[in-house]
């Protein structure tokens, strides 16, 4: 026996709180010693040992209680053995164990440790320490076997109260309750003497090994009335107290106790980190006819007969809404499961004895068997994540089999996604404005399409000055003839990923000027709000002045990151205003460049969406030199004079250089009628401007609504 048992025991005994019957107690070691540290966990249970006076030596199954057991004047007795599997390579076992400590609580409505009915109560301890030593006894000496009769201590406690102050154990809270339940608790500590007689001793086999077999009396069963038809009465308690093991010679190196959650270095002295356990034993009727339930979303089969099927997805539950996958076990009813948004149907596995029954949000689902004790459900549809139930755990399966339920929550994540407020092109303006109802945004668009200008019934408010203005399609596409376009390039005008005019989110912004984003709405796989996303773009700055910097050698690409800001965030980073001593500061060359937002998701990793954005020059800046004077007259007359002069900007930048720039008066041609706007705006419109006339249109109007600076 450990040095914790031993002073628990003497703790016990002053406070009068249970009698024990002690045989002796060795000295054991004062410090924690090493064990080797195993890469994989070994399984720990509680088994079924059998019904009557001796154990089995193998689990004959599940108990199968029921009130037809229950004898109160001559109990039924019964067996329970803890189980280790896979320990042939661990030297807590491989050098032999010395001693062992257990202790279990339980329910004394429903079982007790075992007595004699024959004998007076005071000889209770004695006749179930006995019985322990009978049924764990070999004559043999076999080493296979248990302990010869001189070759063991045994230390006993049969019944006392639960001891809420255990150190470090595992269900303390259920522990409290079950304290001012009535429950109870009973020890036993064995050292095994003799080096020759250790048990486990050179132990070669992995197969299931037990510890200890215990026997216990049946009192009563659950009435065939009672919500909790298979109520958990027995548990082991695994504490740092309560459950611990010493091998070797003398128990000493090594040795190990169980610490649920923080303990004395080294790490290895923990039995937690040895085994995983199966869970508490399962007494009565079939209750625990299922063994496991995991949900599966099948592998997809390929068109091709010939391909590989995709391989299926298990998803296995966890017993709380943090999502650490735990192994199945019988006495948790209640589980949780979260998948991929893209998992829109799913089926649940079940292994039991009998044929489960399944319900999917109080509907019946089909069931049918795969395979000797394994059942399928058909495939069942999942709703996506509503967070207002069940903290988003909105779809509730239920698998009964034996008289017990077990209760899936299943929450599929919604798809992370960004969803980009619509920007400032046509369709854009379209799409956000406030005097369009919903229902005839498409009829605005297509009458939008007819001539590449607004329609006059469905004029946005904030457009109204662009109501004047056609929209060339030659700024996107290269249509060799606009009295007979062909079938593709009347297509391609259609498309919003060419034509930005047709483009529901595409920003349009000039030089010069900052601009406020239009902002997002970011939603990330949990539902929650995300305000703040990244941003990045790539843009060419012109490193020479005016038309020079248009070609294509003069371009300098910069990659512009802007993290972490919110929806309306106003970008400074792009369109400055000039400055041509300071490299980041010179104009963007006019062309279209796609800003991306990011960001993490937790659970789903990295979310974007794309944005163009079109750089422009104010209209009638044919120079991109910030100025509108008669000099801008001069670049119209060079392209009609030479067109090759030009032909050092190539790309989308020259279809927008000609048709946002070189094309004033929009016409989808390059022609002398181009300077007009230009001329009529220096010789009319400005002067009116400066002698305080409004009433006066622009001839130079913006080509599109400017998104605020501010």
């Amino acid at each position: 026996m450990n040095k914790i048992l031993k002073s628990l025991v003497s703790g016990f005994t002053s406070l009068s709180m249970c009698a024990v019957c002690m045989i002796s107690i060795p000295a054991t070691a004062d410090e924690y010693e090493n064990i080797e540290t195993q890469a994989t966990n070994r399984t720990l249970s509680v088994d079924f040992m059998g019904r009557g006076s001796t154990p089995n030596d193998a689990s004959p199954g599940k108990a199968g209680f029921s009130k037809d057991d229950v004898n109160l004047t001559n109990p039924l007795e019964f067996w329970v053995g803890i189980g280790v599997e896979n320990v042939n390579d661990l030297p807590l076992f491989t050098d032999g164990v010395y001693s062992l400590d257990v202790a279990f609580e339980y329910d004394p409505n429903y079982v007790k440790p075992y007595w004699d009915k024959t004998t007076a109560f005071s000889t209770a301890e004695q006749s179930w320490n006995d019985e322990l030593v009978k049924g764990n006894l070999s004559s043999t000496g076999d080493s296979s076997a248990w302990w010869d009769d001189t070759q063991y201590e045994i230390t006993s406690v049969r019944e006392c109260d639960i001891d809420t102050a255990l150190n470090d154990r595992e269900n303390s809270t259920e522990a409290a309750q079950r304290a001012l339940d009535g429950w109870k608790m009973c020890y036993v500590g064995v050292v095994f003497k003799g080096d020759s007689l250790l048990r486990f001793k050179d132990l070669a086999s992995n197969s299931k090994q037990y510890l200890l077999k215990l026997p216990f009396v049946l009192l009563s069963a659950p009435d065939e009335t009672a919500a909790d038809q298979n109520p958990t009465v027995l548990s082991m308690v695994r504490g740092g107290d309560t459950f611990a093991i010493g091998s070797g010679s003398d128990g000493t190196n090594p040795y190990a106790s169980w610490f649920a959650t923080t303990h004395p270095a080294p790490d290895d002295t923990n039995l937690k980190n040895l085994f995983d356990f199966s869970g508490d034993i399962s007494l009565f009727g079939t209750n625990d006819a299922i063994d496991n339930i995991v949900a599966v979303k099948p592998g997809e089969t390929p068109s091709d007969p010939g391909a590989t099927p995709s391989p299926d997805t298990t998803y296995y539950l966890s017993s709380d809404k943090t999502l650490q996958e735990d192994k199945f076990k019988a006495e948790t009813k209640t589980y949780y499961v979260s998948v991929p948004n893209e998992t829109e149907q799913i089926r649940m596995d079940v292994s039991s004895s009998e044929k489960p029954t399944v319900t999917v949000n109080s509907a019946n689902v089909n069931v049918t068997a795969s395979d000797a004790k394994k059942y399928s459900s058909d495939l069942f549809d999942l709703a996506e994540l509503d967070k207002t139930v069940n903290d988003g755990y909105n779809n509730t399966v239920t698998i009964t089999a034996g008289g017990t339920t077990y209760t899936v929550y299943i929450r599929r994540l919604l798809k992370p996604k960004i969803t980009l407020n619509y920007g400032n092109s046509p369709y854009g303006e379209i799409m956000k404005a406030s005097n369009i109802a919903d229902p005839d945004k498409q009829k605005a668009k297509d009458a939008f399409d007819v001539k590449n200008k607004y329609d006059a019934n469905y004029l946005p408010t904030e457009a109204k000055d662009k109501k004047n203005i056609t929209y060339v399609t030659r700024a996107w596409v290269d249509i060799k003839n606009l009295d007979s376009m062909t079938t593709a390039e009347k297509e391609t005008i259609q498309n919003p990923d060419i034509n930005m005019d047709r483009n529901d989110y595409a920003i349009f912004v000039y030089n010069d000027k900052y601009f406020r984003d239009p902002g997002f709405i970011a939603i990330d796989s949990e539902g929650n709000a995300v305000d703040n996303v990244d941003r990045s773009i790539t843009i060419n700055r012109m490193s020479k002045e005016q038309l020079a910097g248009l070609n294509d050698v003069n371009q300098i690409s910069y990659d512009i990151t802007i993290p972490h800001q919110p929806s309306d965030y106003l970008i400074t980073e792009v369109t400055k205003p000039y400055d041509y001593s300071d490299a980041t500061r010179k104009r963007v060359r006019p062309d279209i460049y796609y800003m991306k937002y990011s960001f993490e998701d937790a659970l789903s990793g990295e979310v974007s969406v794309i944005r163009p954005v079109i750089v422009l020059q104010e209209r009638g800046d044919t120079y991109c030199s910030g100025i509108i004077n008669d000099s801008a007259v001069n670049p119209v007359y060079s392209y009609l004079k030479s067109p090759a002069s030009y032909d050092g900007i190539t790309g989308t930048a020259r279809r927008i250089y000609f048709y946002k720039g070189l094309d004033v008066d929009n016409s989808n041609l390059i022609n002398d009628s181009d300077v007009n706007p230009i001329y009529s705006y220096l010789k009319n419109y400005k002067p009116a401007i400066q002698q305080g006339i409004t009433t006066m249109a622009n001839p130079l109007e913006s080509l599109y609504v400017e998104l605020p600076a501010k």
